[in-house]
């Protein structure tokens, strides 16, 4: 079944040509790309009625951080208003990490751009369904970010040195007994 825009994306940024239906511009993004993955997303492209490639952006890099030309430049296109959808192969060839991901989806909305993993529907963000996953998704970002901060704050906490040279023995979860070393013990080990 063609998959179409609903309303609500499609009135933001589609175009009407003169000779027929509404015109989708689509933005492919990959990461690591290999020439079966691009036949794979152009031939996706073709088999839905309307659809047409604006845009190829590419990363041969991690998909742990942001600082990739290839989002960028989605990024910026989006703000634009040349995309009306992002596809991609699947979720994680966007970001790998959920803030991010949350972050860049979040942004593509603010912008009313579509996105659309074609191997995994469920963040398909021009469907109800989808937009509730990326609700959830938000929610886990939340949850990672709060996690982040609190492994910060527990390490400077147990990189604090006491004023006898030594860490502190907190928060591991048994009592730590101290005793004085004389120094003739200590020499003589």
């Amino acid at each position: 079944m063609p998959h179409t825009l609903p309303p609500r994306h499609a009135r933001h940024r589609a175009t009407t040509s003169p000779s027929g239906p509404e015109s989708v511009r689509i933005g492919i993004y990959t990461r690591w790309p290999s020439a079966r993955e691009d036949d794979f997303l152009q031939s996706y492209v073709e088999s839905q009625p309307g659809w047409h490639t604006v845009m190829r952006c590419f990363d041969d890099a991690s998909g742990g951080t942001l600082a990739r030309p290839g989002p960028q430049r989605v990024l910026d296109a989006a703000r634009a208003g040349l995309l009306d959808v992002l596809l991609v192969d699947n979720v994680h060839s966007l970001s790998r990490k959920v803030r991010h991901l949350h972050f860049l989806l979040g942004k593509l909305d603010s912008y009313g751009v579509a996105f659309h993993p074609a191997l995994d529907r469920s963040f398909d963000t021009s469907t109800p369904e989808g937009r509730f996953q990326v609700q959830m998704l938000g929610s886990f970002a939340q949850f990672e970010k709060a996690g982040v901060f609190e492994d910060r704050r527990a390490a400077r906490g147990s990189s604090t040195r006491s004023s006898n040279g030594c860490s502190p023995v907190q928060g591991l979860g048994r009592s730590a007994t101290v005793r004085p070393i004389s120094h003739s013990a200590a020499t003589n080990q």
